[in-house]
């Protein structure tokens, strides 16, 4: 029984759906983006306005910005997908983040996988930061 579903398992071939992102370097994501800060994630929900059926596809996660280097908010709500594959980013409640976001409406944006953004504490965006200060 045991080879048969290891057999099964072996050449079945299953189909899933994965975010596949082309690595954005420094400049080009830093000028394509609409906002760019540092900021702690306040809270994470459902975002209503995605909901159908009591299914909702997106977050909404609103941040305390503690210093911002492109665009203007004290605080900012961030959609993202909730799964990966969706490319959704996956914050974490109060954590320090390199942000970079697209605007999706007033004092709305959006934050996927293939954007720069980054755990503050990574070594990616420590090296925006010190790029983005030498602008």
């Amino acid at each position: 029984m045991r080879l048969l579903i290891l057999t099964f398992l072996t050449f079945t071939t299953f189909n899933t759906f994965a975010c596949k992102c082309i690595e954005t370097k420094f400049q080009e994501g830093f000028s394509n983006s609409d906002i760019v800060f540092v900021g702690q994630v306040v809270s994470i929900k459902d975002y209503k306005e995605s909901c159908q059926d009591d299914n909702c596809t997106d977050y909404l996660v609103v941040f305390k910005i503690t210093k911002t280097f492109k665009g203007k908010s004290d605080n900012v709500k961030i959609h993202t997908f909730k799964d990966s594959g969706g490319c959704g980013y996956p914050f974490k409640s109060n954590l320090e983040y390199l942000i970079y976001a697209n605007s999706s409406g007033e004092y709305s944006y959006r934050v996927g996988l293939c954007s720069r953004t980054s755990k503050l504490e990574s070594e990616n965006a420590q090296s925006d930061i010190k790029k983005i200060e030498k602008r």
